[in-house]
């Protein structure tokens, strides 16, 4: 098939196609193939993102043999287990502002990052850093490896561990100018003094820290370090996948809270986390909330004990305690075998104030999970 000139196809109607076929990436390759029109914005969509493996690292270092050019287009790189390849490709990343690194430890010394690749890595532009599954060998090393990133604004810490506990639990780190925007933490999958470190700034100024997604329920030297950062005022919109401590939320605009009965043992899990909230709340005398979003996520039917944990949250918005809220969202999540309508009408025979509130809507929605 002979290639359409590019001078007989509008730009717009090219940009509207390519924007059609975002998440076709096969559609997208014959368009790339087919029309050289299309090379470039197909391009810029098809390595937009890339991921590299074990053995899979060493096809950057290709790729920028091979086409040089698309290298303007990668914005986010996720490299699992090791990366092996040139420091030339690294640096080649320009463009790049989130990196990803996932399933690495330092101990025992394999799947690591060669020195000479992270040197590279802080000449970049990354403002996203997503730690998952990394197991630095102590804190020093920790402390060590995060100097590369001078300019991170957002970071996202899962699974994020020191296999050694060390003398000097307060490394020295380099002078920073940063400022931390985002952050979202596993506050029981972190060694504490990671935790440490975030909380004190050591990573990045948290003046400016405007989002907080937390998961799970903070325990010991995890607590202080959470309560820290949940008050700094500059916060504005906070996530918790758990529960915290009763804490001043007076500052916060935002807030989401997603529970699940995920165990049987409903005590320890779905009740304890909703008395938490209801503390917290019911602890402040005004805040300046404006959107509450409580998800509940259902993995078993919800007993009738927890149904009536709702009771002392309708007292405690009966009380008026936010006077600036517009949106208050209650949205249940089950999977198919759960009657989730059941559920919604349950919780709401315990709440009469919610149901009447004018600012309050109820979403429920059905997985296709089998159980």
């Amino acid at each position: 098939m002979a290639c359409i000139s590019s001078k007989q196809i509008p730009q717009e109607l090219i940009d509207r196609i390519i924007n059609e076929l975002h998440d076709n990436r096969k559609s997208l390759e014959s368009c790339k193939s087919v029309c050289w029109a299309f090379r470039s914005p197909a391009e810029a969509v098809l390595f937009r993102r890339v991921s590299f493996d074990s053995y899979r690292s060493g096809d950057l270092s290709r790729l920028f043999e091979s086409s040089p050019h698309v290298f303007s287009s990668i914005r986010e790189v996720t490299f699992n287990e090791t990366v092996y390849t040139s420091v030339d490709a690294v640096r080649a990343l320009a463009m790049l502002s989130i990196l990803r690194i996932r399933c690495m430890t330092w101990f025992p010394d394999s799947y690591r990052i060669p020195a000479e690749v992270i040197s590279a890595f802080a000449t970049l532009p990354i403002r996203t850093l997503v730690l998952e599954e990394v197991i630095f060998r102590d804190i020093v090393h920790f402390s060590s490896f995060m100097d590369t990133f001078l300019g991170v604004e957002d970071i996202s810490f899962k699974h994020v561990y020191c296999n050694l506990v060390s003398k000097n639990d307060n490394p020295p780190v380099s002078p920073r100018t940063n400022f931390i925007q985002s952050l979202e933490l596993s506050v029981n999958e972190i060694s504490s003094n990671v935790l440490r470190m975030v909380a004190d700034g050591r990573l990045g100024s948290l003046t400016k820290l405007h989002s907080l997604t937390c998961v799970g329920s903070p325990k010991g030297k995890e607590i202080l370090p959470l309560l820290s950062l949940v008050q700094n005022p500059s916060l504005q919109y906070l996530k918790v996948e758990g529960d915290i401590p009763v804490v001043n939320l007076s500052h916060i605009n935002t807030l989401v809270i997603h529970l699940t009965n995920e165990n049987l043992d409903e005590s320890d899990d779905l009740i304890t986390s909703f008395k938490s909230w209801t503390d917290c709340f019911a602890g402040a005398e005004e805040l300046s909330l404006k959107k509450l979003l409580i998800l509940l996520d259902l993995t078993h039917r919800i007993s009738a004990d927890a149904a009536k944990q709702w009771v002392m949250l309708d007292k405690v918005l009966l009380a008026s305690r936010f006077p600036e809220l517009t949106s208050l969202r209650v949205k249940l999540k089950a999977p198919a075998w759960i009657d989730v309508e059941q559920a919604k009408e349950l919780i709401q025979s315990n709440s009469p104030t919610l149901c009447t509130w004018n600012v309050c809507t109820w979403e429920v929605e059905a997985s296709n999970e089998d159980r």
